[in-house]
């Protein structure tokens, strides 16, 4: 496989730090190089003077910022799929915190009436105050996911979407695909979901984390196109589908990430897609191997993956991140297979 040097240079003040693998092997210290695998997570361990704290990192050699995320490890990245890997380790003092006035003595509160719960079945509340199952979407929509939307916004926007997708992310529902691109603009296309009051766009550019860009608060809806881009440029994007209840706006489904360039220079997006079969039979504990092509104009980046896969029925045919299927159980299903942009193809299964 190919690798990549990591290089990190000393901060400008603040201390020093040490790069370490998943593993917990260290590659060096500050200054040092060493060489990483594609994909590997890098764990960035800081040793600071007091009052100063991490600020991010730079990616010398492509002028992209290399998203740092925080696990119980401590701050990492994953090397990139393409380029190497020159990073400058950025620190910054800490703000000093503004004194925090105390606060008035507080009247003592009037007790307010207990409210009356709602008998179930009505929509209101229960004897605990808590909205009762009314709120419950599974009942109208079974695959729903049924969190509130702000519960799955965090976690669009604080998760490494270079490297992988969100759980509970589904391409299956939404078909989410980037149609049309041109120089400073990507037309996003999804298939409505039944059930639906609406749907939330995030996106950004790839390298960076996801944003809230809008809501669109139609049901019908099917399209959304992104503007004001700069040209030959990669962006990604995702989109939720959600409903309305009593208690707030709860997620029915949430699309795979599509990432696209925009015209105007070398970079490009598959045109078309192609699987050897579109029909596979095996036995139960048996596997084989899905063999995709896609065809493009212009030279692809790959982000997450060249080819990702999605079974629509684990119990009857699983598939792995290589394009493996294994059968599970007699019946028949369906693997979707699809490109970094979202253009798919459907694989029907028969597990004897």
């Amino acid at each position: 496989s190919i690798n990549y040097i990591i290089k990190t240079e000393q901060p400008s003040a603040g201390g020093t730090f040490t790069i370490v693998k998943e593993d917990g092997t260290a590659l060096d210290q500050v200054e040092g190089l060493d060489v990483a695998h594609i994909g590997d997570k890098i764990y960035v361990s800081p040793k600071l003077e007091e009052g100063y704290s991490l600020k991010g990192a730079y990616n010398i050699i492509d002028e992209n910022i290399v998203e740092l995320s925080k696990d119980i490890g401590g701050y990492y990245f994953i090397v990139p799929h393409e380029g190497g890997v020159n990073i400058s380790l950025d620190v910054e003092e800490a703000p000093k915190p503004t004194p925090t006035p105390e606060p008035s003595a507080t009247p003592e509160a009037t007790s307010t009436p207990s409210a009356t719960p709602t008998p179930d079945g009505n929509g209101g509340q229960d004897g605990s105050g808590n909205q009762d199952k009314a709120d419950d979407i599974t009942k109208e929509i079974p695959f729903a996911e049924n969190i509130p939307v702000e519960e799955k916004q965090t976690v669009i926007e604080n998760a490494n979407t270079d490297a992988g997708d969100i759980e509970g992310s589904t391409m299956q529902y939404l078909g989410l695909k980037a149609a049309k691109v041109k120089k400073n603009s990507i037309k996003l296309t999804w298939k409505k979901v039944k059930g639906a009051d609406g749907y939330i766009i995030y996106g950004n550019k790839c390298g960076k984390k996801m944003k809230y860009i809008t809501t669109i608060k139609n049901g019908n809806a099917k399209s959304y196109t992104a503007k004001k881009l700069k040209k030959n440029t990669y962006y990604k994007y995702m989109v939720v589908a959600y409903k309305t209840t009593a208690s707030g706006d709860k997620v029915i489904t949430t699309s795979k990430s599509v990432h696209a360039a925009t015209d105007g220079g070398k970079k490009g997006n598959p045109t078309s897609i192609k699987v050897k079969k579109t029909k596979v039979s095996l036995k139960t504990g048996k596997t084989k191997k899905i063999k995709a092509s896609y065809k493009s104009k212009k030279k692809v980046s790959t982000h997450i993956a060249k080819f990702r896969y999605e079974s629509l029925d684990e119990s009857i045919a699983t598939v792995d991140k290589k394009g493996k299927i294994k059968g599970v159980g007699k019946g028949t299903t369906k693997i979707l297979v699809y490109t970094q942009n979202g253009l798919s193809k459907t694989i029907k299964v028969t597990v004897k």
